[in-house]
């Protein structure tokens, strides 16, 4: 199942409460109370609370407490990555009891855990400044291997999802920086989350989507984002150019980039037929994929990618 994104979340669950009377919501509490196992109920309870106590959680993550936290267990993690050697020669690894098991690093997934709760408790009141900072550092310990090759990556740490992660940390580097200095300094930081992050492929509709409050100067922003993009080279500036420009200015950006800078972007012709069939346009779209053909030449990789398509 496609993973609903956080704004669409809210969105949603704003018009549900709206649509509700305050006795359904009574019984919709009592519904999903009686629905909650016994070890998860305590944690139930703990979040029927009002914001105020909720707040309690952010407020332990202010004063540089969050930060002096997360050096304190990098410390510990790499004394842990000294002594792996010795770790090694105390157990086999491969005969280990539990196949997932982290080793020497197991006793680091449940600190951590709570330290990505506090920065996205950070993130949930507003001190982004701090977001900044402490994704950063934590993004830094989870990179961080011994001379095995192994540590604690984000996909190792239960009730973490990496995406949204670091959809909190591009949207805290979006809002503190300088609106002249936003596309630079966000394009810089997408490229460093995919150095942190295996598998990271870091969004603008990501940075959208991970809240519900509306992005400020979005509509400045788009033009100056797409021109520093054009200027960019290689693939990674390429995708975020031709997202940017879907986001922005629909099919008919898309259609304009293709026919336009086709040859030197070819994969703007598969992002405008995509947009097209998502549009149910099936006729727009076979034209679309002739006039391809008779501008890139025959033979290259492009035009066998977009015949497949």
């Amino acid at each position: 199942m496609e993973k609903l994104p956080l704004k669409t979340f809210f969105e949603t669950v704003e018009q549900r409460l709206v649509a509700c009377s305050t006795e359904e919501l009574r019984d919709i509490l009592r519904a999903m109370a009686q629905q909650t196992s016994p070890p998860d109920r305590q944690a139930f309870l703990e979040k029927l609370k009002p914001p105020a106590e909720m707040a309690s959680l952010a407020q332990r993550a202010s004063q540089e407490a969050l930060l002096a936290q997360i050096e304190d267990l990098t410390t510990e993690l790499e004394e842990a990555m000294e002594e792996a050697d010795g770790w090694e020669e105390d157990h086999d690894w491969y005969d280990h009891d539990d196949e997932d098991s982290l080793g020497p690093y197991d006793d680091f997934t449940q600190p951590l855990a709570g330290l990505f709760d506090q920065a996205q408790a950070a993130f949930d009141y507003g001190n982004l400044s701090l977001v900044c900072d402490a994704y950063a550092a934590l993004f830094e310990l989870c990179d961080q291997q011994d001379d095995y090759g192994r540590g604690v990556s984000i996909e190792d740490i239960e009730g973490v999802d990496k995406d949204e992660a670091y959809a909190r940390y591009l949207r805290a580097v979006y809002e503190t920086n300088p609106v002249e200095q936003r596309p630079e300094e966000l394009f810089e930081q997408m490229l460093q989350v995919c150095s942190w992050i295996a598998g990271a492929h870091p969004t603008f509709e990501s940075v959208i989507q991970i809240s519900p409050k509306p992005l400020p100067d979005l509509e400045r922003f788009w033009p100056e984002w797409i021109a520093f993009l054009e200027g960019q080279p290689g693939s990674d500036a390429d995708a975020r150019l031709r997202e940017a420009i879907r986001l922005w200015q629909g099919t008919a950006g898309l259609e304009k980039l293709a026919r336009s800078q086709g040859k030197q972007r070819p994969r703007a012709y598969l992002d405008w037929f995509v947009a097209l069939e998502q549009e149910e346009h099936y006729s727009e779209e076979l034209s679309a994929a002739q006039e391809s053909l008779q501008i890139l030449a025959p033979g290259l990789t492009t035009c066998a990618m977009l015949l497949h398509n």
